[in-house]
């Protein structure tokens, strides 16, 4: 999954239905990851992550490493990626907000061609 098309499904999920820590509270929040394996299953309103297919992991597992991938060449320590800017103020990523912090973060692997 490229970082334009996540920006495209988070945008449309209000703040307040993202949490930390958990990929899902299975009623109506997810953390970033979550959303995003949630939104791109066959059943976008289903929180249950035991509903969500392998094709949806594998898609958030390649955001993941692309994050990855371009935090550590911004001088990030190895092993930060979205879902740990989903859960914790990393560098320039200080909204209180999980989603706030993960969309600055995604707009910017967008400029950076990701």
């Amino acid at each position: 999954m490229y970082a334009s098309t996540a920006l495209e499904l988070l945008n449309r999920v209000p703040q307040e239905d993202f949490i930390t820590i958990h990929f899902t509270n299975h009623v109506d929040s997810c953390c970033t990851t979550g959303h995003l394996m949630r939104l791109t299953s066959g059943d976008p309103d289903n929180y249950n992550l035991n509903a969500w297919p392998e094709s949806s992991w594998k898609n958030c597992s390649r955001l993941r490493e692309a994050s990855q991938t371009f935090l550590e060449m911004g001088s990030f320590r190895p092993g930060i990626d979205i879902a740990t800017v989903n859960n914790d103020r990393i560098g320039p990523y200080t909204e209180d907000n999980p989603k706030c912090r993960v969309m600055h973060l995604l707009r910017d692997m967008v400029k950076a061609g990701y």
